[in-house]
């Protein structure tokens, strides 16, 4: 439990003062969104509160990977960490998935809280859609989903990168381009798949593809830095 705890405090110095910039801007972005429906000195101006919260979903499915990657990034510029760390390869990055899902969540609920705020003292101007509870699941679950997609394929991506790069140098970005194109492909063809079919299919796929993709990345992460 130690350990743990002290992993998870190494990683909130990593990622703090990133979580703290990205809150801050999109507080800023929410209080020009908002401002004008809850003030009501801007004409007509009426907010399409579901525009809204898909504009963040979208921004924090991107945040959750950014971050951690971020925070690979500076543990392996100190490879040490990595040499004599008693935690296993999938303890090390667990505990980034984890301490980037809790930042990037707790940043997302301070948003949709400005955003109930927003629609609590400005009702008459905020117009709130956000489809109902079965279409807002649907959307909460595809977001959890695509999120660890995107953040298991960038770990697979930049590990290829990183072990071509040390033998190519920056030749290795031709490496990984044919790969983020098949990469876009396949979340084209699961996009369409989360459309058409069940939810329950949909999970199935996202999450094994995930798991191979992050098992992977794992995997040669662990080749590079511990042999």
């Amino acid at each position: 439990m130690t350990t743990y705890r002290g992993l998870l405090s190494k990683e909130w110095q990593l990622m703090k003062w990133s979580f703290v910039g990205y809150l801050l801007t999109n507080l800023v972005i929410s209080v020009f969104s908002l401002a004008p429906s809850v003030v009501g000195s801007v004409g007509n101006i009426r907010l399409e509160m579901s525009s809204l919260v898909n504009m963040w979903l979208i921004l924090h499915m991107f945040f959750f990977t950014a971050l951690f990657l971020q925070s690979l990034h500076k543990d392996i510029e100190q490879p040490d960490i990595w040499f004599h760390s008693p935690a296993s390869i999938w303890e090390l990055l667990g505990v980034k998935v984890v301490m980037a899902f809790v930042l990037n969540s707790s940043s997302l609920l301070i948003c949709l809280l400005s955003a109930g705020v927003a629609y609590v003292t400005g009702a008459s101007e905020v117009k709130l859609n956000l489809f109902g509870l079965p279409g807002a699941t649907h959307i909460f679950i595809t977001f959890f989903m695509s999120s660890c997609l995107i953040m298991s394929f960038s770990l697979f991506i930049w590990v290829i990168y990183k072990i071509t790069a040390y033998k190519i140098s920056h030749l290795a970005i031709l490496v990984v381009m044919p790969l983020i194109f098949a990469g876009s492909v396949v979340w084209g063809i699961l996009s369409a798949i989360n459309d058409t079919k069940s939810i329950l299919f949909s999970s199935f796929m996202y999450i094994t593809i995930s798991i191979v993709l992050f098992a992977g990345g794992a995997t040669l992460l662990e080749k590079k830095v511990r042999y």
